[in-house]
């Protein structure tokens, strides 16, 4: 073949080469942008958590104690529940000039609660009883509520130790009534005020405590589990022409294999948001209510279950019975709870 030939040939073939390789390049250029705005999405969501009100260290500090790790160190684990957000500009709050304060943690069906268990931290805590219904306090200066450090993000802090205490009372007024969670930092001014605040929510609080009698919020974290069987690796497998020669792929051959990469994590994503759609889907059948939360870093999916006691064996059940086809699609599973049903109480009282 002479050189005429094969400036042919190239003619021939170079606009389709070069269209092939413009088009292969434009998908990884697509996937590799889609991969750095997934990044800067993520680092600008967490960037205004930490600065958001509503974000600090109080929504880390009550924790997440797991089924099957009761050492769980609970000031480390991650807390999302609407009881540990601040409370809104408009929630109840003591009048302007006040000195004291009454500190208010939740509203409950029971106005003889014990608190004796929280070992010297239940001193002054009380019930004030109101139309059937009562609301938790604790007397607290103005000025330890009014100074909380909200640009302080430490475990020790007194944002933190005030979510502590906050979850701490919640968690046993649960353990002995049925209990609408407040939100960190609701206080009222007297005992006049708790009265009154009874009464403005009576009718939605009856409502909501009819609902969440007898029920307990559980929580279902899907986590990816890449070391699962059945899950496809996204590592490039070489060509054989590269394996041949023990060199690195050429470059068509790079990107084709790039390209498969994508496409072999694209199916992983499907496959484990299919999967656990199916769970959530079961899961729902076992419980009264379910809320997706929005999940940390790192959690595939993050969902709160309300459940009745008498159904908590068979919703147990139900999740070891999915831990195996998760698995297969590449999603671990972990449990936390009872909690008190803070994901499950309206704004009005939350």
């Amino acid at each position: 073949m002479n050189d005429g030939s094969l400036t042919r040939l190239a003619r021939e073939h170079a606009r389709g080469l070069l269209t092939e390789a413009a088009e292969e390049a434009r998908e990884l250029a697509r996937a590799d942008l889609v991969d750095q705005l997934r990044r800067a999405i993520m680092a600008e969501a967490l960037r205004a958590a930490a600065a958001a009100p509503g974000e600090h260290p109080a929504n880390t500090a009550p924790g997440v104690a797991a089924v099957d790790d009761p050492a769980v160190d609970r000031t480390s684990q991650p807390d999302r529940s609407p009881g540990h957000e601040p409370a809104p500009a408009n929630e109840a709050r003591p009048a302007a000039g006040l000195e004291r304060c009454l500190y208010a943690y939740a509203i409950t069906d029971r106005a003889d609660l014990d608190f004796a268990e929280l070992d010297g931290t239940g001193d002054g805590l009380r019930c004030i009883g109101s139309e059937g219904l009562a609301l938790v306090v604790s007397d607290m200066a103005v000025s330890d509520l009014a100074d909380l450090p909200t640009d302080e993000i430490t475990e020790d802090g007194p944002l933190a130790r005030l979510a502590r205490k906050h979850d701490d009372v919640v968690r046993v007024a649960a353990g002995q009534a049925t209990v609408l969670p407040l939100r960190l930092g609701t206080a009222v001014a007297d005992d006049d005020a708790a009265r009154e605040l009874l009464h403005s929510r009576g009718e939605s609080a009856r409502e909501q405590l009819a609902e969440l009698r007898g029920r307990r919020e559980w929580g279902v974290q899907f986590l990816p589990d890449d070391q699962a069987k059945g899950v496809p690796d996204s590592t490039p497998t070489p060509s054989p022409a590269a394996a041949r020669t023990g060199g690195s792929p050429s470059g068509t051959a790079y990107l084709t294999q790039r390209r498969e990469a994508l496409a072999a994590e694209e199916r992983r994503r499907r496959d484990r948001t299919v999967a656990i759609d199916r769970a959530h889907d079961r899961l729902s059948a076992r419980s009264s209510a379910s809320v997706r939360r929005s999940a940390n870093a790192g959690v595939l999916a993050d969902v709160a279950y309300l459940v009745a006691a008498d159904d908590e064996a068979a919703f147990q059940a139900e999740l070891g019975h999915l831990a195996h086809p998760l698995s297969a699609s590449g999603v671990a599973v972990r449990l936390t709870g009872p909690w008190p049903p803070y994901s499950f109480v309206s704004s009005e009282e939350g």
